[in-house]
């Protein structure tokens, strides 16, 4: 069991795991940022084969191949954490594991249209935004 706390990582390189990479061990992380780590193939922060505990982390601009924060193959719990901008496939789960999520904040693409109406759709559902054509009134035609 690791127990990492109050820290900070930034800038790291790695193959798996740009700033952790946690094959051998249950961990814990709270109150631990996570700034710019890459890996170059999993886990652009963290890779994880063991379960882990997060609370009160942040992930800002951590990248891999697969899972631009994480990449985890074991039961993970994250609570009051921050994503952002970690990529598409922010965290990866791998081979059954469940990840529990409680009050964490993820990247938002912000639309906002006339008359002060806003939709926030999370950037790895962007796929699903599509042109949408409005009801038409009495009397128009359609273009």
């Amino acid at each position: 069991y690791v127990k990492i706390s109050d820290s900070k990582f930034a800038n790291n390189d790695a193959k798996y795991g740009g700033a952790i990479d946690s094959y051998d061990h249950e961990i814990n992380i709270e109150n631990t940022e996570f700034t710019n780590n890459k890996a170059e193939k999993y886990g652009g922060a963290i890779y994880n084969e063991r379960d882990a505990t997060l609370t009160n982390t942040k992930f800002t601009d951590n990248n891999a191949t697969v899972g631009g924060a994480i990449q985890t193959k074991s039961d993970m719990s994250i609570s009051n954490s921050e994503f952002i901008g970690n990529g598409e496939d922010c965290i990866d789960v791998n081979s059954g594991a469940k990840i529990t999520l409680n009050n964490v904040t993820k990247d938002y693409l912000v639309i906002s249209y006339d008359k002060g109406d806003t939709l926030y759709v999370p950037c790895p559902q962007l796929d699903l935004i599509s042109k949408y054509i409005g009801a038409f009134k009495a009397g128009e035609t359609k273009r």
